[in-house]
């Protein structure tokens, strides 16, 4: 919208914007009376806009803390197992972790459903959503289970329904749904099973066909065949701020603009549309509080050593030509960058090496070689360049927080996992856990194993991933402390056997 008190016949003149991305959308208007524009320039006014454009959906990965099932198991961890069982609830260890192209304030749905709805009475529900104060964002929402199922061969069950042409068996399935600040919608969901007993009990394996049927790892996931639950148990709303990557010292994602002077008669922009200008004839400081801005004879100088983010051209990459430094970027250092490789680092945080590449940079001098957390594969991943022969998870974003070590890491992000298990899969390759060697239940198996790799010897039950899953020196430990309704002998023979 232009407005002016004494003219109607505005020339308007619209740049296109050079690129597209977030807060760096920038497109520029001038506006001329021509009346006099050619005898008078204050009849002339020239301001830039920022536009914030994303296509682009929130990230959304979904996941189980939980020890996996020995038997029943998807390789992507998008499914936990979990046995019938008479006790109110169980914690199933959910864990969800959004990403996004652009700095946003996420509004997060967690929603859990299954193909069953109870009323027990000695539970509030059959689900308990609860959010918890955490330092790691991925564990703030816990998910409880009731690990029962209704009895589908009463003849009348008043307190139990489910869903027709459903699987014979209970199943909650979580939905993430994330909103991000451009209404872009991403989502991901993870099931969790209740394993029935009367599936389970080897009596009703008429065969051997069929025990081998039910041996295989995702036979209740087959089972389930895309079926989508229609009880909506519980849900919860909640946010994930996705840090800004663009955003100035001041909390405004650009900063104010730099029009050509005008005096009072000279056409205007409507305020609601404009960012508040800025007069090159003033010295006025901009709304980023850092400091002052340059002048006309120290651009040169200062600009030749400094490199800023090249965010009207097309390349992911930074400039240090002063000739094509944009205005607003004058009035503070907190854009203007003594190095490519900070500069990279500070505002093309999703594509640092190739950004100091195009940049003229060297990307291996931001190769700290420090340990920073991986959510996704729960260990923990150094910042440096792939081939380098360490354990690479890229360059790290300058928002990260770095660890001298992996036992470090791993301690002070990742405490739900076993520690040796944590270290191990952080060092560098050919290191893997392979287990402290140690003993701890299985109560699905009525014995006790080694933590070791399964298949190492005929104990090992594989290596423990959970932290509070208590290990002890031998089998007859484990086998007083744990299963102390058992003999005693009868216990270890069975620990130390395969069977």
């Amino acid at each position: 919208k232009v407005e002016i008190d004494c003219a109607n016949n505005l020339s308007v003149e619209v740049s296109p914007a050079l690129q597209a991305g977030c807060v760096n959308t920038v497109f520029t208007v001038n506006v001329t009376d021509p009346r006099c524009a050619g005898v008078n320039p204050l009849q002339t006014v020239t301001k830039e806009f920022a536009l914030w454009v994303d296509d682009t959906p929130p990230s959304v990965s979904v996941g189980f803390s939980l020890d996996r099932h020995p038997t029943y198991y998807d390789a992507d961890g998008l499914y936990l197992h979990i046995d019938e069982d008479d006790i109110d609830y169980i914690n199933v260890r959910f864990w969800y972790n959004v990403t996004d192209n652009c700095p946003s304030e996420n509004k997060v749905e967690v929603v859990v459903s299954s193909n069953e709805i109870s009323s027990s009475k000695t539970s509030d529900g059959m689900v308990l959503l609860r959010k918890k104060r955490s330092t790691h964002k991925s564990q703030s929402m816990q998910i409880f289970v009731e690990p029962r199922m209704c009895n589908r061969q009463a003849a009348t069950e008043p307190m139990c329904d489910w869903d027709d042409d459903t699987a014979p068996f209970r199943f909650y399935e979580i939905d993430v749904i994330v909103t991000d600040n451009a209404h872009n919608v991403g989502n991901a969901k993870a099931t969790v099973i209740i394993l029935p007993k009367t599936l389970t009990e080897p009596s009703t394996m008429e065969s051997n066909e069929s025990r081998a049927l039910m041996s295989t790892n995702s036979f209740f996931i087959d089972m389930l065949d895309g079926t989508t639950p229609q009880n909506v148990i519980q849900l919860e709303d909640t946010l994930w701020v996705v840090e800004e990557q663009f955003k100035n010292p001041s909390g405004s994602p650009t900063s104010s603009f730099s029009p050509t002077q005008s005096s009072s008669s000279s056409p205007s922009l409507s305020p609601s549309m404009s960012r508040t200008p800025t007069k090159k004839t003033t010295s006025s400081p901009s709304k980023i509080p850092t400091a002052s801005p340059i002048s006309d004879n120290e651009e040169e100088r200062q600009d030749t050593f400094r490199y800023f983010p090249n965010w009207y051209g097309r390349e992911t990459k930074c400039l240090n030509d002063a000739n094509q430094l944009p205005n607003y970027m004058k009035q503070s250092d907190y854009y203007r960058i003594p190095t490519a490789e900070q500069c990279c680092v500070r505002f093309y945080q999703w594509a640092i090496p190739d950004c100091i590449e195009l940049s003229g940079g060297d990307a291996s001098s931001v190769a700290t070689n420090e340990w920073y957390v991986d959510w996704y594969h729960e260990a923990c991943r150094q910042s440096c360049l792939e081939g380098a022969g360490l354990n690479c998870g890229g360059i790290a974003r300058g928002t990260v927080t770095m660890f001298a070590s992996p036992k470090e890491c791993c301690e002070k992000t990742l405490p739900y996992v076993a520690l040796h298990t944590c270290v191990a899969e952080s060092l560098p390759p050919p290191s893997k856990a392979d287990g402290s060697k140690r003993w701890y239940v299985s109560y699905f198996n009525e014995k006790c194993i080694r933590d070791c790799q399964e298949g190492e010897s005929e104990s090992c039950g594989g290596v423990v991933r959970e932290s509070h899953v208590t290990l002890f020196d031998s089998p007859v430990l484990c086998c007083a402390e744990k299963l102390g309704w058992l003999p005693s002998d009868d216990c270890r023979s069975k620990s130390l056997s395969s069977t």
